[in-house]
């Protein structure tokens, strides 16, 4: 299942959640050049994309084969804008 979220131009849908392996993240930035991170629950940077503008959704593959079960938040940033979203990544 995914989550979906958008605002101010900016759009953001990742699945599968919860993730083994491979994460798809759709995301679309408006006309800014944006930024897509996953945030561990410490606050911690551990993978992150550029995205470049458009108003038509780009799916970006993240790998989350090396990281620990739990939970993390994955964040689309474009100038002053942004969307978080939840996801668990599962063994």
């Amino acid at each position: 299942e995914s989550e979906r979220a958008s605002g101010g131009g900016l759009a953001l849908s990742a699945w599968p959640n919860p993730a083994r392996g491979r994460l798809s993240v759709a995301v679309r930035a408006g006309a800014s050049q944006a930024r897509l991170a996953l945030y561990d629950v410490l606050g911690r940077e551990v993978l992150s994309a550029r995205v470049a503008p458009g108003s038509a959704a780009r799916v970006v593959p993240l790998d989350v084969s090396g990281l620990p079960a739990g939970v993390y938040l994955v964040r689309l940033r474009a100038g002053d804008r942004s969307l978080t979203r939840r996801l668990t990544v599962a063994r």
